[in-house]
């Protein structure tokens, strides 16, 4: 038969081992939001690449082809620094008529510093074919310091690159 005194030190192994196990729990939630923020990262680079790369294969000029990719990646802009409306639909389409003149700007645009997040677009017609690149440099963590806790050597960089067929040459040619 347990005594009294045994059933009481028996609660409070329990009581420590579910504290840790909530503690382990709350832990991998974390971790699996971050996963999550990276990916989100990952998909707005690949989608503005995408629009790079559409407006390359159809012939737009560079600077309108630069305004679509970072309309297309706004959600990853980090801060508006530039004179907004608050709409960001508003916003988008002031910027794709006007460019930088618009006054519509955001801090991964234009970065400060050495640390700050940037996003890098760039894009290379080929021979037949174009291809888009969107990196996210320095992309932000939701903790920082997540990754020195975690192991990781450095964060990762959310990137994507879009390569398509070169339709605006098609349009350059002779119809002889």
């Amino acid at each position: 038969m347990i005594r009294k005194r045994q059933k009481q030190q028996m609660r409070g192994a329990v009581l420590v081992e579910s504290m840790a196990v909530i503690c382990a729990l709350f832990f991998a939630f974390l971790c699996m939001l971050q996963i999550y923020h990276w990916a989100v990262n990952r998909l707005v680079c690949q989608y503005s690449s995408f629009y790079a790369a559409k407006g390359m294969t159809l012939g737009y000029r560079l600077n309108l082809v630069r305004r679509s990719a970072r309309v297309a990646a706004i959600v990853a802009s980090g801060d508006s620094m530039g004179n907004t409306s608050g709409d960001e639909r508003a916003d988008a389409l002031n910027y794709m008529l006007n460019g930088d003149a618009s006054g519509v700007w955001y801090a991964n645009w234009y970065p400060q510093g050495n640390d700050d997040p940037e996003i890098y677009l760039c894009g290379d017609y080929g021979d037949n074919f174009i291809s888009s690149s969107v990196i996210l440099f320095n992309s932000p963590l939701i903790w920082p310091g997540l990754e020195k806790f975690l192991g990781i050597a450095e964060n990762p960089i959310p990137n994507a690159t879009t390569k398509g067929f070169d339709h605006s040459k098609l349009f350059l040619e002779d119809a002889d």
